[in-house]
């Protein structure tokens, strides 16, 4: 068994906030010394052990078998217990607070992440699990209770992003505490956080892939390439969706020049019908390429929310007839390939060798309903496709909860 006690000495160190140059001194040994037991060059001897053991107040047991982190498989599983559990709350509608007799519940999977994370404090993947799992489910919390939430990750993340020697740990942290300031609208520190993030020159796959194909690694070119286009159709997809907000928000600030008799209404008007235009062709291009990629197989690439996004987008405009088309197709989508079933993406065959592994039981459907229960969709909750859809995510959320 591998000896890590200069990587203990290390953690134990960090927690009590000592320089090694304090350490040294009070063990009476050099800083060169105690740099080299942390690096893992030489050990402390054995007489010292008893020193160590008092100074940090743990036993010489613990100092050599001190669990330091745990293992990705075991990760997995304690992030599956808690994902199921959060994936159990239900929500009330009209409320968008927890139902009443779920609260329990809510707090015993509060309580369990809590204990993971007391302990294994230095397990900074398992400390990411739990936060992502926080955002995924922030709406579970409820509106009362969401702001503190958002505020107890936050603290967990920036803990990450001081500590962790993870590169991808690191960015991945930074990221989710981008999106957490950007929820309690600090705009300023949600772009300060992501400047953290290091910006890499150029994507090495595509060289990576011809070198495979000079040395005849054909498959791997293959599964490489395929990987690289499957994430590049939710890429495209979600830069479509920020250009989309861009022209909304243009297309508002247009919408309020025209009320005002100072500016050239014609001109307005033909500004506003071009972004407009424009913004609707964008919220096309994602879904023709998800549709040509897919072969009829749009559950894939989520296309029940571009669906949804898209009928949005026609109720923006009073569009009325063009979103109940949106609706439709939503309910054709969600007939033809139910969200909550396993989906074998290598079924597609523009990417028969890419492995994509569903590593949460999320109930989409819950998020649907919420969605659909917002004021935009007022004009169209008479209507019989909009009856149609809810009855057939509360269908499809009932299968669900049977299969469980």
């Amino acid at each position: 068994m591998q000896i890590k006690i200069g990587k203990v000495i290390q953690c134990l160190r960090k927690e009590r906030n000592l320089t090694q140059e304090q350490l040294a001194k009070f063990i009476g040994v050099s800083t060169p010394a105690v740099s080299k037991w942390e690096s893992g060059n030489s050990y402390p001897d054995i007489e010292l052990l008893p020193l160590l053991a008092d100074f940090f107040n743990v036993s010489i047991d613990k100092l050599l078998n001190y669990k330091i982190d745990l293992s990705e498989e075991e990760v997995m599983k304690i992030y599956k217990e808690l994902e199921s559990g959060f994936a159990r709350i239900e929500i009330d509608l009209s409320t968008e607070e927890p139902k009443e007799e779920f609260r329990q519940d809510l707090e015993s999977v509060k309580k369990l992440s809590n204990m993971y994370i007391e302990k294994y404090p230095k397990s900074y993947l398992l400390k990411l699990r739990i936060c992502s799992l926080y955002q995924m489910y922030s709406y579970k919390f409820g509106k009362s209770e969401l702001n503190d939430r958002v505020k107890e990750t936050m603290n967990i993340l920036e803990d990450i992003v001081r500590n962790t020697d993870d590169i991808q740990i690191k960015e991945t942290a930074l990221i989710i505490l981008s999106n957490a300031y950007c929820m309690l609208e600090d705009y300023e520190k949600a772009e300060l956080y992501l400047n953290m993030i290091h910006k890499s020159i150029g994507d090495t796959s595509v060289n990576l892939a011809m070198i495979y194909l000079k040395q005849n690694r054909l498959e791997e070119a293959e599964i490489l390439l395929q990987n690289k286009l499957f994430s590049n159709v939710f890429n495209i997809s979600m830069d479509c969706k920020g250009i989309i907000n861009v022209y909304k928000n243009q297309y508002k600030e247009l919408k309020k020049k025209l009320e005002n008799r100072n500016f050239n209404k014609n001109a307005i008007e033909r500004e506003m019908e071009y972004i407009k235009n424009k913004l609707l062709g964008y919220a096309n291009l994602s879904l023709e390429i998800k549709k040509m990629l897919s072969e009829d197989k749009g559950a894939f690439f989520s296309m029940y929310m571009d669906y949804m996004e898209l009928s949005l987008i026609f109720l923006f405009f009073n569009m009325k007839e063009e979103a109940k088309k949106a609706l439709y197709s939503l309910k054709e989508i969600l007939e033809k390939y139910p969200i909550h079933e396993s989906l074998d993406v290598s079924q597609m065959r523009f990417f028969d060798k890419v492995e994509s592994k569903n590593l949460y039981t999320f109930n989409i459907y819950t998020n649907l309903l919420i969605v659909l229960n917002d004021d935009s969709y007022n004009e169209l909750r008479e209507e019989p496709i909009f009856k149609d859809v809810i009855e057939k995510i509360l269908d499809m959320e009932k299968m669900l909860k049977n299969k469980e």
